[in-house]
């Protein structure tokens, strides 16, 4: 029973984090206007800037690509609370 309700909670968190990438990679304008920073963005900003081009598949993909290190990150500091 416990580890049922490790996987779902593990699958729920998975799934947010999932839908906010997908969810701030989405954008209808064009990519050169993407990246043009919006108002006073420190150059040393921590959020990476993506760019991402062809269907959903390919766009997740390649975002997964491009952040692999940043999501193993999240994700070991997330098994490792998950333990305490």
């Amino acid at each position: 029973m416990k580890n049922k309700l490790r996987s779902i909670k593990f699958f729920t968190w998975l799934a947010s984090i999932l839908f906010c990438f997908a969810f701030l990679s989405f954008s209808t304008t064009e990519p050169s206007a993407r990246l043009q920073p919006i108002g006073n963005v420190p150059k040393n900003n921590p959020v990476p800037l993506l760019e991402l081009n062809g269907d959903p598949y390919n766009r997740g993909l390649q975002h997964g690509t491009q952040l692999k290190k940043e999501i193993a990150e999240v994700y070991a500091k997330w098994k490792t609370n998950i333990r305490k």
